[in-house]
């Protein structure tokens, strides 16, 4: 079974490009694009930073939020009402969805929008692994400059990393992608959960992967 779609080149979304944006956060999006950093981890953030707060923190998320804050996060981004108390010194910046919200801010830190390569995305329960060894050695064939993210590593000419998941986090996704257009490379092949690409394959799909 065969899924094709394009998305914009610059990587967002139709309905995101036809969202007006806020100036207050394209105002933090220039900040970040100018190289402010942003954490989703509250223990790493330094004084002047981005937090964002992710679904995924569940009932730790104020606890979080405090400590991002007590760090001295400088703007704290969150899809859920924060009391003004928690905040200190902070800026909120309210977003309809906080894991969107990281995208948008990794394609601004790493300027991945300005990238113009092509990506491949294979899902499902079987064969993602081999699918994807299969596409890069046709497309190198072909002469094309090949990157992978796969199971096994994250590759491409002149560099390998052995993956610590099948499908990066937000941020790391973002920066591999950067280094692999600083590299020159014409097609990403990539394993993916669920993730905006040019190309999904489903290969092997189980019932649960039908729905």
């Amino acid at each position: 079974m065969m899924f094709l779609f394009s998305s914009s080149p610059s990587g967002r979304r139709k309905a995101d490009m036809d969202t007006p944006v806020d100036g207050p956060w394209q105002a933090l999006l220039d900040k970040v694009r100018a190289g402010l950093m942003v954490r989703t981890d509250s223990r790493l953030v330094n004084p002047g930073e981005v937090f964002v707060a992710m679904p995924a923190a569940g009932d730790k998320r104020e606890a979080f939020i405090r400590d991002a804050v007590a760090r001295g996060a400088e703007a704290v981004v969150a899809d859920q009402p924060v009391a003004p108390e928690m905040l200190g010194g902070a800026e909120l910046f309210p977003r309809p969805d906080a894991a969107e919200a990281l995208g948008e801010l990794a394609r601004a830190y790493f300027k991945t929008g300005q990238a113009v390569m092509k990506t491949i995305g294979i899902t499902g329960t079987n064969g993602k692994t081999t699918t994807s060894y299969l596409i890069e050695h046709i497309l190198a064939s072909a002469g094309l400059k090949v990157g992978v993210l796969g199971t096994v590593t994250y590759r491409w000419p002149g560099f390998s990393l052995d993956a610590s998941l099948t499908t990066p986090g937000c941020w790391q996704l973002h920066d591999l992608m950067a280094n692999m257009a600083k590299s020159d490379v014409d097609v990403v092949v990539m394993e993916v959960s669920s993730h905006a690409l040019d190309c999904l394959l489903y290969t092997s799909p189980s019932p649960r992967d039908r729905g």
